[in-house]
């Protein structure tokens, strides 16, 4: 039985498409190589609606690893207000591709040998008693249901509870399944999603997301997993660079900056020159440059992610993300603060 398992594309052509697509390419790739059948366990897009660009990449993958069985999960970003982003191709009705976007059971065969799957979309938006006991007796009944000889698996879209992620969850807005309901012991495999960096414990394995999503990841290693039976081996992405830093630290660094790398620095209102210099040395190495304005005094902000644009105005963008700003920000200030630097750079 040999399985790839994925989660957390989120694609969007609002964030680095290209990127995420070659992610996507190396995962078609290794399903094909080890004529493996695929299962993502949540988010495939980044939300209920998507744009035609992200679109057309989910479906080139469909069609590029047939006739491999795709098996896709509903995870919070492909759900929102009752809409999910899947119920179109699941209307479709490929032979190859399966959408999951309840709590059910489904047997399948892969290559001769058979696949139980037990689904469990994030369809909740927080953690109630009666979903646990719904999801409880589930797994109980699937777990009971064994048979010799085949595979069982489960497929998640959650906050797996009693684990170290490294940051604090909120209890009361997060969809959290406690892990003493998963039978462990009972399943073969335990898939999930949502949790952005590659968690394996015991027989359960978070792979991580594809790519990095925001700079908080920067430190997170895209992947996914490959099953092979017994064995379980994580397989890291082949993805371009990325710093981040300030200026200072930056222009220090620049021989250290690979070709090709995604870079993010921070600059004041009086390093304008700098920068622009700084910028046409590493647009020579293949570099895309992303820039934040930052103020030493007042420990101040504010993102300019030009890739973000999308057919807005520079000017425009900029007004629109300080308008938003938290209002424990001095507003009238930030704006004085972006002027300066557009200003300077100009």
């Amino acid at each position: 039985m040999r399985i790839i398992h994925t989660a957390d594309w989120q694609l969007t052509r609002n964030n680095r498409l290209q990127d995420f697509k070659n992610s996507v390419n190396q995962i078609a790739d290794a399903a094909k190589e080890y004529q493996s059948c695929v299962c993502i366990a949540g988010d495939v897009f980044d939300n209920s609606l998507p744009d035609k660009e992200a679109e057309t990449v989910f479906a080139e993958f469909i069609a590029n690893v047939y006739p491999l069985s795709v098996f896709v999960l509903m995870g919070n970003h492909d759900y929102a207000r009752k809409v999910s982003a899947l119920t179109p191709y699941k209307a479709l009705e490929k032979e190859n591709l399966i959408v999951l976007d309840d709590v059910r059971t489904i047997k399948v065969d892969i290559n001769g040998e058979i696949l139980n799957l037990l689904s469990i979309p994030h369809k909740w938006k927080r953690t109630t008693p009666e979903v646990i006991d719904e999801l409880s007796a589930a797994i109980k009944t699937f777990s009971m249901n064994k048979q010799n000889g085949e595979y069982y698996m489960i497929l998640g879209h959650f906050t797996l509870g009693g684990l170290d992620y490294g940051f604090p969850v909120d209890v009361d807005t997060e969809f959290i399944v406690p892990r003493e309901i998963l039978c462990e012991k009972d399943i073969d495999y335990i898939g999930l999603g949502h949790i952005h960096k590659y968690i394996h414990t015991g027989n359960i394995v978070y792979p991580g997301s594809i790519e990095m999503n925001n700079w908080g990841e920067i430190d997170n290693e895209p992947s996914f997993v490959l099953i092979d039976n017994d064995k379980v081996e994580r397989v890291k992405l082949n993805v371009r660079p990325k710093y981040t830093g300030v200026l200072s630290q930056a222009i220090h660094d620049i021989d250290k900056i690979k070709d090709g790398s995604l870079v993010r620095v921070g600059i004041t209102a009086q390093e304008g020159e700098s920068f622009s210099i700084f910028k046409n040395d590493l647009t020579k190495k293949g570099c895309d440059v992303i820039v934040y304005a930052r103020d030493t005094q007042q420990s101040v902000s504010i993102e300019t992610d030009i890739e973000s644009f999308q057919g807005k105005g520079r000017d425009d963008y900029i007004s629109d993300r300080v308008e938003k700003a938290p209002s424990c920000y001095d507003i009238p200030y930030l704006k004085t603060l972006i002027q300066n630097i557009k200003v300077e750079i100009t």
